[in-house]
This record gives C-alpha cells, sequence and structure tokens, in this order.
C-alpha cells in the first residue's frame, strides 16, 4: 500500500468516527430535549419560578439549533467520504455513502428522515406549548398588552425561524437528487458463465 491509500483510510477511520460521535450526541439532544423540557416546565409551575415559563420557547430553540448542527456535521462528513474519499479508493464507484445514494428500489436513508421529522414536530409541539403558558404567566403577572404583543411577536419570530431551519436542513442524503448515479447491479453468474462460453 502507498502512503496516500493508507493516508485515505486513516481519514475515511476518522471521518467515519466524527459521524458515529455525532449520531451519539443526537441522541443525547433528542433525548435531552424529550426529558429536560418537560421537567423544567413541572420545576417552574411546581415551586412558582414564572420566569421559567418566559424562557422554555427559548431553550426549545436552543435543542433545536444543537440538533442541527450535529445533523449538519454528519451530512457534511458524509458527503467528502463520498465526494473525496470514495473515489480515490474505489475508482469503480463502490463505496457505502454512494450505495445509500443509489438505491432505487429503497429508500436506505428513511430512518434517519423520519428521525429529523419527529425530532422538529416534536419540538414545534414543545414550542407552541412553551409560548402558551408563557403568555399565561405574562397575563397573571399582569403584564401590559404591550409586553404581551411584544412576547408574542418575538416567540412568533422564533418560531419562524426554528420552521427555517427544519425546512433548510439540507436533504437526508451526501448527493443531490440530480447526482446520483445509475444503480450499479451486480451481474449474476449465469449470465457470466453464458457470456464466457
Amino acid at each position: 500500500m502507498n502512503d496516500d491509500h493508507e493516508m485515505l483510510l486513516a481519514e475515511y477511520a476518522t471521518l467515519r468516527a466524527e459521524i458515529e460521535h455525532s449520531v451519539e450526541r443526537r441522541f443525547r439532544i433528542v433525548t435531552a430535549g424529550a426529558a429536560v423540557i418537560p421537567v423544567v416546565q413541572f420545576v417552574g409551575n411546581r415551586y412558582d419560578i414564572g420566569f421559567v415559563s418566559l424562557g422554555l420557547p427559548l431553550l426549545v430553540l436552543i435543542i433545536a439549533l444543537l440538533f442541527t448542527a450535529e445533523n449538519n456535521g454528519i451530512m457534511r462528513a458524509g458527503r467528502y467520504i463520498r465526494e473525496v474519499i470514495e473515489p480515490r479508493l474505489y475508482p469503480d464507484g463502490a463505496g457505502w455513502e454512494r450505495w445509500l445514494e443509489c438505491q432505487e428500489d429503497f429508500d436506505a436513508r428513511l430512518v434517519d428522515k423520519m428521525v429529523v421529522i419527529g425530532f422538529y414536530l416534536i419540538e414545534s409541539l414543545y414550542y407552541v406549548i412553551g409560548v402558551v403558558i408563557g403568555l399565561q404567566f405574562a397575563r397573571q403577572m399582569g403584564l401590559g398588552p404591550n409586553v404581551l404583543w411584544t412576547l408574542g411577536v418575538t416567540y412568533a419570530l422564533l418560531f419562524v425561524l426554528i420552521a427555517y431551519l427544519a425546512v433548510k436542513q439540507p436533504r437526508i442524503r451526501t448527493v443531490l437528487l440530480e447526482e446520483r448515479a445509475p444503480r450499479v447491479k451486480p451481474r449474476s453468474k449465469s449470465r457470466s458463465k453464458s457470456r464466457s462460453s
């Protein structure tokens, strides 16, 4: 093996490890988002810490940003593997990332897509509930209509930001549709035998 090949293998291994760590962090973010947000809200209500209610939508936004950052890192590393490393390691077009993108008969990334969609749906629900609770708290505090409107507009703008992130989230693939290569089908043994005879 030459040094360039060994370097590519080392780079591939490093990026795959980075992807694995990002997937683990993404799972922890989803788990924390599903558990921490209701707990924070419960503690705020239980101990009458109403200002927690006002900050809850911001916590949801932070969790969504962390998730988006990890997911983008995964896609970026996968795309680099597909575009830079795999063509040099597998000139015939083979490779994991390329295989994932060339499947025509099934969607190899369906679960990844469902995780992202599910995450944004849950976060949106948490956000809306947090906004309703926050505005109720602000009303109970006797804050005037101007403050309530300001809070409402701020919360609405933050929700638009979350929606924008969800829509602009890179497709769960490392290749654009127009870049898709035709699927390479392995030749059957019977065909190759008939051709050789």
